[in-house]
């Protein structure tokens, strides 16, 4: 009998596969953020303040940790609501598969997706932006251990989310609104030492802050750490920062979550309009 991770790692095979056969969706989800870079890499031609690092560079990190929360938060938790309003959720909860692959199988399918958005815009900033790899065995682990648990953070934030949404047509836009504010305060689309300090620290309590710092420190020169919040990159920061999020987005999914689209006790409200009629007549 196999065990509950073989069958969400199966699970997770089928979710890739049935990712890659949209293939519209997939052109559209890898060149967002690489379409975003080249814009914003020929719009802007500052450099950071007392470094010699390019506004292009800059922006490859902040748009990876963008990419790689678009393609976890945004899209687990479009796709979730898409599946509740059809009734996929409600018949995988009827088969003998356990409900835990469910997740072990989206979180599989974020991690690969997040790594071949990552690998793009990483191809795109050596090529063309002069964006250095890590020079050392220590920094591509920092790069490898940012993107394996940023994107399972932002992946069960996005599980969290999902219920939120009363019908899948809305998800995309109920889902949206908050993760384009967090790119703001996160420094994605505005350079992060150019916020306000109060806003640096209030966006440094936040997973996606801590997971362009982590980008940052991997792949920018060390003279640009002096423009971080302490003057300094802080790893254990944000180590503590993801793993506690991650708890937050676990723990608010098993109150948030459900697997079809009537009331129950802890979850958002999700009656929708024709239901109203269905009631009245």
């Amino acid at each position: 009998m196999k065990s509950v991770f073989e069958v969400g790692f199966t699970r997770g095979l089928l979710e890739i596969k049935e990712f890659f056969r949209e293939r519209d969706a997939v052109i559209f989800t890898a060149a967002l953020p690489a379409v975003m870079l080249i814009l914003f890499a020929a719009i802007f031609h500052f450099k950071a303040p007392g470094t010699n690092v390019p506004a292009a560079q800059i922006y490859t990190t902040g748009l990876m940790a963008g990419g790689v929360a678009s393609t976890s938060f945004v899209s687990m938790a479009v796709a979730i609501a898409v599946e509740r309003d059809t009734g996929g959720l409600k018949r995988l909860a009827g088969t003998p598969m356990p409900r835990s692959a469910y997740f072990i199988g989206k979180v599989v399918r974020v991690v690969v997706v997040s790594v071949i958005e990552i690998a793009l815009l990483l191809l795109i900033g050596v090529v063309f932006y002069h964006v250095k790899l890590p020079r050392t065995v220590a920094l591509w682990w920092t790069l490898i251990w940012v993107t394996l648990l940023g994107s399972a953070v932002m992946g069960v934030l996005g599980v969290a989310i999902s219920s939120l949404p009363r019908s899948s047509r809305s998800a995309p836009a109920v889902v949206n609104l908050p993760f384009i504010v967090l790119e703001f305060l996160s420094g994605i689309f505005i350079p992060f030492f150019m916020l306000s300090k109060g806003i640096q620290h209030f966006a440094l309590l936040l997973p996606l802050a801590q997971l362009a710092e982590g980008y940052r420190s991997a792949l920018l020169p060390a003279t640009f750490a002096h423009l971080e919040v302490g003057g300094h990159w802080n790893h254990l920061a944000v180590l503590e920062n993801l793993l506690a999020w991650l708890v937050i987005g676990f723990a608010a999914s098993l109150f948030t979550f459900s697997w079809g689209t009537e009331h129950s006790r802890g979850k958002f409200p999700r009656l929708r309009s024709y239901d109203k009629i269905d009631q009245g007549s």
